[in-house]
């Protein structure tokens, strides 16, 4: 999860989930944090059917805003949470790395079009798509 300044249509927040499997991204942004939930929900629900499998397990940083609950969440869903380990950004250098990706991509991309900073939400999503 990514905090930003509030864009045009009010989102502070971004998420992205990579599946390992596929490498195929999904990008999302909200103007909630507890939003994230609803996303999470989507995208699992999304990779089940189109790609006709089961998620098994997640990785996650160590964001611990909603622990019980989407830990309770995933669980219920027959999904294996794993946290990475305090301390140990080897574990967390993927995800650091791809979150940088994103990032550049979608500065990139509004600096090329000169677009206001608050059309980031546009930016980041549109990152995610052309890396798909």
């Amino acid at each position: 999860m990514i905090k930003f300044k509030t864009g045009y249509n009010s989102d502070n927040y971004t998420s992205y989930i990579h599946c390992q499997e596929y490498s195929f991204e999904f990008v999302s942004t909200y103007p909630r944090k507890t939003d994230v939930l609803v996303f999470f929900t989507k995208i699992t629900n999304i990779i089940e059917k189109h790609f006709n499998t089961k998620i098994r397990f997640c990785r996650l940083d160590r964001e611990i805003t909603f622990k019980k609950t989407f830990e309770d969440h995933v669980l219920q869903r027959g999904i294996v949470p794993e946290r990475t380990a305090l301390d140990t950004s080897e574990q967390n250098s993927g995800s650091k790395r791809a979150r940088g990706v994103l990032v550049v991509k979608s500065r990139s991309l509004s600096i090329e079009a000169n677009l206001l900073t608050e059309l980031w939400p546009e930016a980041i999503k549109a990152g995610g798509y052309i890396k798909n």
